[in-house]
């Protein structure tokens, strides 16, 4: 329709509107370049988005289990005896719990009683210790599910009529 118009017009309209025209073009140019950088930008932030949800996944705190407590054990009182490294919460899954205040404690107990709760108190291993099993840990089921996903698409891949040779992955777990 505008190349209708253009052959009829003549002198600085025409000039004009040929510039107009060339000027939406190129207007129209830049938007779609800005939009291909802007959708490569947004790909980018939203692959950073992801990467950083997938490290706070990693970075909540965890809870490892440490230890069962039996009927008539003792929790709480090595910090006693010595310095606790080791930051530990107990949790009673319906147990009952007797709850006696340190100080309490220490002023009532003789010196008979603290030799016997020396012998029944636990020695817990240290916060680099667990830490170092829980990242092992977290190691292990990362490297299990990519082993599995990789079998899962592997035989999903696979057609029934064909038999093909491909590469092969070799997967090594390194143990501490």
């Amino acid at each position: 329709m505008d190349d209708f118009w253009v052959k009829h017009m003549t002198g600085p309209e025409k000039d004009r509107f040929l510039m107009v025209k060339a000027n939406e073009e190129a207007d129209m140019t830049r938007k779609r370049r800005t939009a291909k950088r802007m959708n490569s930008v947004t790909r980018i932030y939203q692959a950073k988005l992801k990467q950083v949800a997938e490290l706070n996944q990693e970075m909540k705190t965890s809870y490892a289990k440490i230890a069962d407590l039996g009927a008539g054990a003792v929790f709480g009182l090595e910090t006693m005896l010595q310095k606790s490294t080791v930051n530990l919460s107990l949790l009673s899954e319906g147990a009952e719990c007797i709850l006696i205040s340190k100080k309490f404690f220490l002023q009532e107990a003789n010196s008979k009683v603290l030799r016997v709760v020396s012998d029944l108190v636990m020695s817990y291993p240290s916060a680099d210790y667990v830490k170092q099993q829980v990242e092992q840990q977290r190691q292990w089921q990362k490297y299990k599910k990519t082993v599995v996903h990789d079998i899962i698409q592997r035989n999903t891949d696979k057609s029934p009529s064909k038999t093909t040779t491909g590469n092969i992955k070799i997967y090594s777990k390194r143990w501490h």
